[in-house]
């Protein structure tokens, strides 16, 4: 018999919000980093090749290391945006199982659950009065 819903959609309902708060991190830390990174970029990049001195290739060559951070940061960015949370998952689960027919069948095993309830009531109600009536006498 398949589950009705999948262990693997239970694990990811326990890990999404740890998911969601690395990929927050990352992309503060990325933003941070990228800071400095422009600054030099900009900065040196606008000096024509012939007036840059020793310090400027330097510090363009040390920045160009750090090219990695832009794609990190716009893939953490793209990640913190998208990840759905956890109610947001539940909703999508709960959303994909319930269709008219599940609420037709739980709408009459409700209305027949009911029915025995009251049958039961009535049959417990009738003992009680003849309990009582058969020691009035």
């Amino acid at each position: 018999m398949e589950p009705i819903i999948s262990p693997w959609l239970v694990y990811l309902l326990g890990v999404i919000e740890e998911m969601k708060g690395c990929a927050i991190f990352a992309t503060v830390i990325c933003g941070i980093g990228m800071i400095p990174w422009l600054v030099v970029k900009c900065s040196i990049s606008n000096i024509p090749s012939a007036d840059r001195d020793s310090r400027d290739e330097h510090a363009l060559k040390t920045a160009s290391r750090f090219n990695f951070v832009l794609p990190v940061f716009i893939i953490c960015l793209f990640l913190v945006i998208t990840l759905p949370s956890r109610n947001t998952i539940i909703a999508m689960i709960v959303a994909k199982n319930i269709t008219p027919h599940n609420i037709e069948r739980v709408v009459k095993t409700g209305r027949d659950f009911k029915d025995e309830i009251k049958t039961d009531l009535i049959d417990i109600l009738q003992s009680i009065d003849k309990k009582e009536k058969g020691q009035g006498k």
